[in-house]
Formats: structure tokens, sequence, C-alpha cells
């Protein structure tokens, strides 16, 4: 079959070729505007360290702030604050995420919705908190737009409900929230978030959601994203000005989403030091992203050369709005019927979906009911739902095996390369390093490693020779040598030195050469 299926393909003409080969693929516009919040998100986390600037207070969880409780510097952690340490996150999305989980919690038990919802009715203010807790499109922008438009009132919540209790005090995550929100750094970054989404996100949606629109048309729509992520980079003060305006900042010049939360932005900014660093840096990396998502309309490639009547053959909509509507009614569903199969919401949502009961009182005689039912019967009898549970977890016993099976040989693995590494001889002599190359020098590197030296944790994170003989040198010059001390042994030699006490004659000016 490829044998003459070839041959009668190079027989073909160019067009015959060109049609045979046409073939389109695109994503969610809800997605890619998603994946480039997410990009830029990424970019402002790591503006702060790169820039040596004091970044967001940390909102650790219940049992990592009760570690990091009386840490004041981040110099000399334990390996167990440490731990905690790298385990906390925090800036805008958390922040908006710890808001979400209060004032809006996916489990009607938990969280403050209630309260919340009556409280700012008798404040003025009857609205219902963004849904970050299943993560919907632009939630989080969303969440940040608000907390900054309201964040007073949301002190106030917090107080009243602190207040409120029967022994006055936050829980844990309210705390968080109630520093986050008297926090500049973090303010600074759900200010970004918001404007982000004013002048790109809620744009874009605009006109990609809500219409019957051939996503193939739309490449004039996504090179305008990207020109005017371009613009405002290259003049912020299009959206950070006191002047600043929807007319240049939003993206198709109507009117911003939310007017009052660009309002209150634009006020509290002058307390926001690096509120223009961070939207650049926000807005730069969300670009990136962005084109890295919409390669597809890449000017030359298949969509941007196809004709008019290609792209209507090929139509495709914009969003995945429909997969993921059915699917979040799959999830309601369930939560309302628990027991219901998944065979029978199948057949419910296709009856509604496929206007089956007018056909039914069309067509349906007294026979075609009783056929109907007796059918009916027969697939719950079949116990079908059961055999696929019983798939799913035949399956899922299976890849746990295979997993367990392949994290326990990659344990041994790793036991005996650590075995051999310990029988290693460690050389400090300068000279001699200036020799090593190859599998000699990279097992000094992992013998050190091994024992806590900081290095690299991953040894394909430095390949050249040289930059390893760097590592080396360096590591090195932070070990004082006295007294004569030997210019190479192993790591159990170093290990019985330390239990006899005389691993004091080497001067480590790390902690984590302790554990030698």
């Amino acid at each position: 079959m490829i044998s003459l299926g070839e041959d009668k393909y190079s027989a073909l003409s160019e067009d015959e070729k060109r049609e045979l080969d046409f073939f389109i693929w695109v994503g969610c516009g809800c997605h890619k505007n998603m994946n480039s919040v997410s990009g830029g998100n990424a970019g402002i986390m790591a503006w702060w360290d790169e820039n040596d600037v004091t970044g967001p207070i940390l909102l650790a969880n219940k049992d990592n702030a009760a570690i990091l409780k009386d840490v004041t510097s981040t110099d000399d952690l334990t390996p167990v604050e440490q731990q905690a340490f790298d385990k906390t996150s925090r800036g805008g999305v958390k922040a908006a995420g710890i808001a979400g989980a209060i004032f809006n919690h996916k489990d009607d038990k938990k969280g403050q919705q209630d309260m919340f919802k009556w409280w700012f009715q008798h404040v003025g203010l009857s609205m219902m908190f963004p849904d970050t807790s299943n993560n919907r499109y632009g939630t989080f922008c969303a969440a940040a737009a608000v907390l900054m438009q309201h964040r007073s009132k949301f002190l106030e919540f917090l107080e009243f409900v602190r207040d409120a209790k029967k022994t006055p005090g936050f829980t844990n995550m309210e705390k968080n929230l109630y520093k986050a929100l008297q926090d500049p750094p973090t303010l600074t970054e759900l200010a970004v978030l918001a404007l982000y989404a004013e002048a790109i996100s809620h744009p874009y949606m605009r006109q990609i959601r809500g219409h019957n629109i051939n996503m193939l048309n739309l490449g004039p729509l996504h090179l305008r994203v990207e020109q005017h992520i371009q613009a405002i980079i290259e003049s912020p003060d299009i959206l950070i000005s006191p002047n600043a305006t929807f007319v240049v900042g939003s993206m198709d010049g109507k009117q911003w989403e939310n007017p009052g939360a660009v309002e209150a932005i634009l006020k509290q900014a002058p307390a926001l030091p690096h509120l223009e660093d961070l939207l650049v840096r926000f807005f730069t990396d969300a670009g990136e992203t962005w084109k890295h998502f919409t390669t597809e309309f890449t000017p030359g490639g298949v969509i941007d050369e196809a004709t008019d009547l290609q792209k209507e053959l090929a139509w495709m909509p914009a969003t995945n709005d429909v997969n993921e509507g059915i699917l979040g009614s799959l999830c309601q569903f369930m939560r309302l019927h628990p027991n219901i199969t998944l065979h029978m919401f199948n057949a419910q949502a296709m009856y509604q979906r496929n206007n089956t009961q007018p056909f039914m009182n069309k067509y349906f005689d007294e026979d075609d009911y009783k056929f109907l039912m007796k059918m009916c019967r027969e697939l719950d009898a079949s116990g079908v739902e059961k055999k696929r549970q019983e798939k799913v977890v035949a399956y899922t016993i299976a890849k746990t095996k295979q997993r367990r099976e392949k994290r326990e040989k990659a344990a041994k693995k790793q036991a005996d390369e650590n075995s051999r590494l310990a029988k290693v001889t460690l050389i400090f002599d300068q000279d001699v390093i200036e020799g090593l190359k190859g599998k000699a020098l990279q097992d000094q590197l992992d013998a050190f490693r091994l024992f806590g030296a900081p290095l690299p944790k991953f040894k394909r994170d430095v390949k050249v020779v040289a930059d390893k003989k760097g590592q080396y040198r360096e590591l090195l010059r932070s070990i004082k040598l006295e007294n004569g001390f030997p210019r190479s042994l192993t790591m159990r030699t170093l290990i019985v030195l330390k239990r006899i006490g005389r691993m004091r004659k080497i001067q480590m000016n790390r902690p984590l050469y302790a554990q030698i």
C-alpha cells in the first residue's frame, strides 16, 4: 500500500498534493490567553530575585508557618526551615487563590461565601468573588482586579470575620490574605495581573467568545494582540499614567471591563514603586508565551496560505467552550447525583442536545416505548458501568505496579551509585585536578555532591569540562586545610574522622559540609 501510494502521490499535480497534505490544527483561544498570563506571572515572580529587590511576603500554609515563625534571615536556615521556605508560595496569584478559597470555595461547607455575600450586600456592594477554586479562564486576573478595587473593604471584612468569632482571631489563610493586602510587592503583582486582563485578556476574549466565527480567520486578531503587547512594553504609560484611558490602553479601544479596578490601581500606583518595571516584565514574558502558542498563525504557514474555501471547509471554533461546558455539566451533575452511572449521564446529555423528545412525540407508538424500556432494563442489568469501573481499577493497579517497580529500580541503581561514590578517593590537590577529565573528574564532583557540597544538583547542569573544573576549584577554595591534612582521602575516611572528632581540622564556610 505504501509503495503504490507513493507512486500515485508522486504523479499528482502540486495543487492535488496540497489538497491531500492540507492539515490544520488550532488551540482554544481562551487557553492561549490563560497560558500567556501564566508566562507573564512566571516572569514577575523571577524579577524580584533577579534585581535583588525584596519581593512579596511569604504566604505559608499552617505547618510551614509554624516552622518559619522565628526565621528572620534566609542566610543560615536549618534543613527543615529550608524545605519549608522552598515549599512556600507568595505573590499576587497566590493571594488571589487564597481569597478565592475564603470567599468562594468550591466546597459549600468551607470558606466564608455566605457571610461574604451578605456582608458586602450590607455595605452596598452586591457581588460574587471570582471562582478561582475551579481555575476558570481569567479568574485570577479577575480576582486581582476585585481585590485592588475594593481592598479597604476586604480588609474591613476580614477584621469583621476575625472579631465575630467566639475566640477572636484569624485562621492561617485569613491572616495570610490580610497581610498580603497590605504588602506593596504583593499589591504590585495584583495590579499587573488586573491591568493585563483589562488591556489584553478581556478585549481578546470579547472578540472570540459568543460568536459563530471561524478560528482560521483570526490570524490578524492574534497579530494585533502581539502588537498591542509590544506597544505597552515600549510605552507603559499607556496603562499606568494618571491620564491612561481605554481608548489607547485597551486592545480594542473599548471601555475597560472593570473601570473601577483601573481607577483604583491608578490611585494606588504612587505607593507601588516597582509597578512599571513589573508591568514591562509581565508583558514581555506574556508576549513571548503568546507567540509560542500562536505559531499556527505564522505568516507563510498553512493557515496563512490557505484559501477562503479551505478555511471554510476546515471550519474550527475559536474556543473550546463546548467541551469545557459539557465537562463542567458532568462535574455538577455527578455532585448532585453521586450514584448515577456515566452511560446514564451520556444518554441524558444526548437526549437533551439532540432534541430527542419532539422526535419521540412525533414518531413513537406504544411498541416503541416498550422496546425502549426493554433495552434500558437490559443495559442496566448488563453491569456495563461496573465493568467500566473494574477496567479503570485494573488499569490503575497495573500502572501503579509499573511505577513502583520503576521507582524501586531507580532507588537500587542510585544506592549502588552512592556506594561506589563513597569509595572514591577525593582529591584536594589543585595540580592533580587540572589533569582530571572524563569520568574521573565527574566522579569527584558527584562524590562531593553526594555529601552535601554546594554543587549543581544534576550533572547535566554543567557539561563543559572547563566549567566542571571551575566548579571544583571554587569548591576547594571554600575548604581550609590545616596541620598537614592529607591531599586525598575517601568519603568513608571523612566519616570516620568526623566520628573521632578530628574533623575540626577542616574549617568549612557552609553548613552543608557538616554532613561530611
